[in-house]
C-alpha cells in the first residue's frame, strides 16, 4: 500500500509536484521562463539520491524508483529561490 502526501511548492514562477507513486517519485516541475533550477532528493539519513541541476530550463519531469518506504527530503532552488519539502512514502 502506498500512502500518497500530495505536496506542491509554489513560486512566482514555477509549481513543483512531487508525489510517491507505483513504487517511485514523480518529480513534475514546470516554469513559466527559462530558470535556474537545482534539485535534489535525500534520504532522512542525508544521502543524496538524485539531483537535476539546468542553468536555462523550463522544467523537468522524473520518475525516481524508491528502494525502500521512509521519508525523503525534495530540497528545490529555483532563480535562487529554495524550498524543501517533506515526502512519506509506506510501502
Amino acid at each position: 500500500t502506498t500512502r500518497m502526501d500530495n505536496i506542491a511548492a509554489e513560486t512566482e514562477t514555477a509549481q513543483l509536484k512531487a508525489y510517491p507513486q507505483d513504487g517511485e517519485l514523480v518529480l513534475d516541475l514546470q516554469t513559466a521562463a527559462v530558470a535556474d533550477i537545482y534539485i535534489a532528493v535525500y534520504t532522512i539519513g542525508g544521502q543524496l539520491i538524485y539531483h537535476y541541476s539546468n542553468n536555462s530550463s523550463m522544467g523537468v519531469s522524473e520518475r525516481l524508483p524508491l528502494a525502500t518506504g521512509g521519508i525523503y527530503i525534495v530540497q528545490t532552488m529555483i532563480n535562487n529561490k529554495v524550498q524543501t519539502q517533506k515526502i512519506n512514502y509506506t510501502k
